[in-house]
């Protein structure tokens, strides 16, 4: 079978290229034919992408001309990301497509737009053969927001491969607590009330450092380190690629992510995957991973206080910690392994690709026997 992915660049900063790439190396070497198109390119301006749209547009003309796909694989995101697959999904027509969503707030994006681009969006997202989201709360918002048959929708959670954090044993005892986000820097992922958290933290016996792994507002973030007095004690690496957070997660002692709004972080499971407690908000799909003191603790999204006694605690409780951090890793084995994921994906592809063929053909069917009557 021969498919195309269409989407960012696998090495890009953010969850979807980190998924795919994750995806692409799980994937027997027998199972398929994959070949990846970029739509976005490295720019950072909406007008850098117009190239990379142009040559994968291009690509599938070619592709389509040589017969040489059976399945487009279109993973789309809000703003700009939804303009680009659009785009492409023109040149994928009469071929079997599959929808991949990964926003964190489509609502929010598609909303404010005028009547006649949200018309436009529904009817891209219903053009596809199926839509891939990335737990209930998106399936019913597809469903019922963007009007796709449910019957045409997936629920596929994230996935990521196992981190070899646990295997590292326990840290050594009276060394500071030792806590890592990862992800862009900014307001949407919670990063302004993470500061002030650390800035109560510095204020009781805990003794910390925090790690912030990410791309987006670095010198903002740094400058609010400052500020707030607890610079000293902050790292910033800036994004970083699996082995770097591989590496990261080994060292640390949790993972905290005060989302406002998130699809499915692949910050989250990739704790897991290493045996990681994790702090995190219940947005998104996190509260279908996620249990509250079971495998990690949720703390309302912008709650300073919230976030603070939740870092305390752990800093505070080794038991709770190694705990959560078992649990967290068991949920990982049962749910969210890489191969599993990739033996899934490879289902919906078959099954898409057969179907679509089978309906062509049946009308091929329908027509002859139309002109012989």
């Amino acid at each position: 079978m021969r498919v195309v992915v269409v989407g960012p660049p696998l090495d890009a900063s953010g969850g979807i290229g980190r998924l795919m790439g994750y995806l692409r190396a799980a994937l027997p070497d027998s199972s398929c034919d994959l070949r990846f198109l970029d739509t976005r390119g490295r720019s950072v301006s909406p007008w850098g992408s117009i190239i990379p749209v142009l040559k994968t547009c291009v690509a599938l003309l070619l592709l389509r001309l040589v017969r040489r796909v059976d399945v487009i694989h279109i993973n789309v995101s809000v703003g700009g990301s939804t303009v680009r697959k659009a785009i492409v999904r023109i040149f994928c027509l009469g071929l079997p497509t599959v929808l991949h969503l990964h926003a964190d707030d489509y609502e929010g994006f598609l909303a404010p737009l005028p009547t006649s681009v949200r018309s436009l969006t529904e009817r891209f997202f219903r053009s596809v053969d199926v839509v891939i989201v990335l737990g209930a709360v998106w399936m019913r918002y597809v469903v019922e927001s963007l009007h796709v048959p449910s019957e045409r929708v997936r629920i596929v959670f994230n996935s990521v491969p196992e981190f070899s954090a646990s295997a590292e044993g326990p840290k050594p005892a009276g060394r500071e607590f030792r806590l890592l986000f990862l992800g862009r820097l900014g307001d949407r992922k919670g990063v302004p009330e993470l500061l002030q958290a650390l800035a109560a933290l510095d204020r009781t016996f805990v003794d910390w450092h925090a790690v912030l792994a990410g791309d987006g507002d670095v010198a903002g973030t740094l400058l609010t380190c400052r500020e707030l007095g607890i610079a000293q004690r902050v790292t910033l690496t800036g994004w970083l690629d699996p082995a770097g957070v591989a590496e990261l997660l080994r060292d640390c002692d949790a993972l905290v992510l005060p989302s406002r709004k998130e699809g499915l972080p692949m910050a989250v499971l990739e704790a897991f995957a290493a045996g990681v407690p994790v702090i995190a908000t219940p947005v998104g799909s996190i509260p279908e991973v996620l249990r509250h003191e079971v495998n990690g603790l949720s703390v309302a999204p912008g709650s300073v206080p919230e976030l603070t006694g939740a870092i305390h605690r752990l800093a505070t409780d080794p038991e709770l910690k190694t705990r959560l951090g078992a649990d967290a890793y068991a949920t990982w084995m049962s749910n969210f392994r890489v191969a599993e994921y990739a033996e899934r994906v490879l289902q919906i592809w078959s099954q898409t690709a057969r179907a679509r063929n089978e309906r062509q053909r049946g009308g091929r069917l329908r027509l002859f026997t139309s002109i012989r009557r």
